[in-house]
């Protein structure tokens, strides 16, 4: 069975608590990574029919509603996890491959240069796992 996640982004005013539908992910993708720099919002790789991986990276500004690419990661893949130390996003493990094999993948992206770059592996692969940024250090539980 296909699960399919459009990604439909919306903003909550905390004050009054509505919604407002903003302009939706140009394509379809299933458990992409997720980051935020200074107030831009990043949907990188992920899946889609056919179990197809991607290593896309799509680049959502609020403040124009509007989305477009950067530079791709190194490496497709999804259900992996993403965080933010120093301004630049670290894209973490996650599924590869056709047969869908975890990895411990470590890939740096900078917003400025618009560039990837290959980190130290994780001790062990690891996939759909929770991630949390204290002090500036990276956790990956899960």
């Amino acid at each position: 069975m296909n699960f399919m996640i459009v990604l439909i982004l919306s903003s909550v005013l905390s004050q009054s608590i509505t919604w407002t539908t903003k302009q939706a992910l140009p394509v379809v993708r299933s458990a992409p990574g997720f980051a935020v720099v200074n107030d831009t919002v990043y949907v990188i790789g992920g899946s889609s029919g056919g179990g197809s991986l991607h290593n896309t990276n799509y680049v959502y500004d609020p403040a124009t509603d509007l989305w477009s690419t950067k530079a791709p990661m190194l490496t497709a893949r999804s259900q992996l996890g993403c965080a933010v130390v120093g301004g630049k996003i670290y894209a973490i493990g996650g599924f590869v491959g056709g047969a869908q094999t975890d990895t411990n993948l470590v890939e740096v992206y900078d917003p400025a240069s618009d560039s990837w770059s290959s980190k130290l592996p994780m001790p062990t692969s690891r996939y759909a796992f929770a991630i949390a940024v204290v002090a500036n250090k990276i956790y990956v539980i899960g």
